[in-house]
């Protein structure tokens, strides 16, 4: 187990993907800003125990170039896949970078296409994810500019271990915002591929982009389409993640908005289909204020694992963005919980995989000025437990968001009650400052609740009320 944060000379850094290599250690990808226009790709080795043993990046000046993804090949290398802007034109290109196993860069390529509209100029590419195949070759995907008014659509290409193309699936579709934002590997040899389409619609003259859900594709290994479906059992939803299971079955993590279409609030979304797209399950998470599930893998004994970001109830200007990691049966039954997280820091996760002791390992950046982040890396056992240094304090309780509940008044000065549209009984209160203590608790509940002996501020209410946690947020003024 294993908490580290890195700096690489001087320079902010933010992590996006990590993989864990053959010795147990870990490759981690991403990229390294040197200025405002100079982000370069930037690859790294650790140990089993998080200690770097390596980093590398391009070694002059690049136009925002970042790694999205990273792979281990069969010759003991890695493949990097991004995008880049770092060409005369300053268009953005999907990249794929080879690298041997000590980080040295063999090959870089960029992927765009030629843009008929506007002679000598391409087309805009994106690469979200990537891997290296079953059959020693490499898939990216992403989204493309395909149209003069902008529109984009998803793309995926396949090369060689060289990076020429073998085949380009692309889907054209006018006035929408569709993204591939990961891609897998069947057991066959195929591909599987989920992302986010956005419709928009004009409303009294003002554009949304509602309605919104997320898709899957699948295409063979020749690049031929399989079938293509959006997911519709739940309105407004966009997929991020994709994973398979030892049956085929794939998982799918996203994230669905409560109250559509002006999405005051989001909540992740964790879905399970059979191989041909049809959902077994879906299930609603809901944390605080809002969640969303970053990423999400399968382990070796196909327990579901989430790596979650959320933001709590006391809102972000009082408590930054944690994260949460939870682990789910392949039936979707809930194992454990853990939130973990600093009252002042930014925690933002990007991508997490299940380590062959059936731990977790993820990955992300935080802020640590304007214009400057910090990359970090950290190691959990089985029960997601870790020796969480400063920034990483286990933040407020779980807390079950219920509007048919409300406190008032709120800000309240002396006093405040419970209202609801439904019968409830409440069998205990508990009301904690932002710090997560315990500042006042009664087990006979009769209002109002007397608060004049709290000082003013933010607190979270906790109700045990009709079987079930719920959390309020409570302002005191007096």
């Amino acid at each position: 187990m294993f908490d580290k944060q890195y700096l690489f000379d001087n320079q902010g850094s933010y992590i996006r993907d990590v993989k864990q290599t053959a010795d147990s250690g870990f490759i981690c990808a991403g990229g390294i800003g040197f200025s405002m226009y100079d982000d370069r790709y930037l690859l790294f080795k650790t140990d089993s125990a998080g200690n770097l043993e390596w980093y590398k990046y391009s070694d002059s000046s690049a136009v925002h170039s970042t790694l999205w993804a990273v792979d281990l090949t069969k010759t003991g290398g890695y493949v990097g896949i991004g995008t880049t802007q770092d060409n005369p034109d300053w268009h953005n290109s999907g990249a794929i970078v080879m690298y041997d196993s000590l980080g040295d860069t063999l090959w870089t390529k960029q992927y765009a296409f030629d843009n008929p509209f506007i002679p000598g100029t391409k087309y805009k590419i994106w690469f979200y994810d990537g891997q290296y195949t079953s059959d020693n070759c490499i898939l990216a995907g992403g989204g493309v500019k395909s149209t003069e008014s902008g529109d984009t659509n998803p793309i995926l290409v396949k090369t060689t271990l060289q990076g020429d193309t073998l085949w380009t699936w692309r889907l054209f579709e006018e006035e929408n915002y569709i993204l591939i934002k990961s891609v897998a590997e069947t057991s066959e040899g195929d591909y599987i591929a989920v992302g986010t389409a956005n419709t928009p619609i004009v409303n009294e003259g003002k554009a949304t982009v509602a309605p919104q859900r997320g898709f899957i594709v699948k295409i063979s290994q020749a690049g031929e389409l399989i079938f293509l479906k959006e997911w519709t059992d739940i309105d407004y939803n966009l997929f991020d993640d994709v994973a398979i299971n030892s049956a085929g079955e794939l998982l799918i993590a996203g994230t669905y908005f409560y109250d559509p279409p002006e999405y005051p609030n989001y909540y992740a979304l964790l879905v399970k289909t059979d191989e041909n797209g049809e959902t077994i399950f879906y299930k609603q998470i809901i944390y605080g204020k809002n969640i969303g599930i970053r990423t999400l893998s399968v382990s070796e004994n196909d327990e579901i694992n989430l790596v979650l970001m959320y933001e709590s109830l006391l809102g972000w200007e009082v408590w930054h963005y944690d994260v949460s990691l939870q682990r789910y049966t392949n039936e979707g039954d809930l194992l454990w919980t853990q939130y973990i997280g600093g009252q002042n820091v930014d925690a933002w996760p990007y991508s997490g995989i299940s380590t062959s002791d059936n731990g977790v390992a993820f990955c992300g950046s935080y802020p640590v000025s304007y214009d400057n982040n910090y990359s970090w890396l950290v190691k959990t056992d089985s029960l997601g437990n870790g020796p969480y240094t400063d920034g990483w304090i286990n933040a407020v309780e779980t807390n079950i968001v219920d509007n048919e509940f409300s406190i008032y008044p709120n800000p309240a000065c002396q006093h405040f009650s419970i209202t609801s549209l439904v019968d409830f009984q409440i069998k205990e209160i508990i009301i904690y400052d932002i710090s997560g203590q315990i500042v006042k608790m009664q087990k006979t509940v009769n209002f109002p609740i007397h608060i004049s002996d709290l000082q003013n501020g933010i607190y979270i209410v906790k109700l045990s009320v009709n079987d079930k946690i719920i959390r309020k947020k409570l302002i005191i003024e007096h």
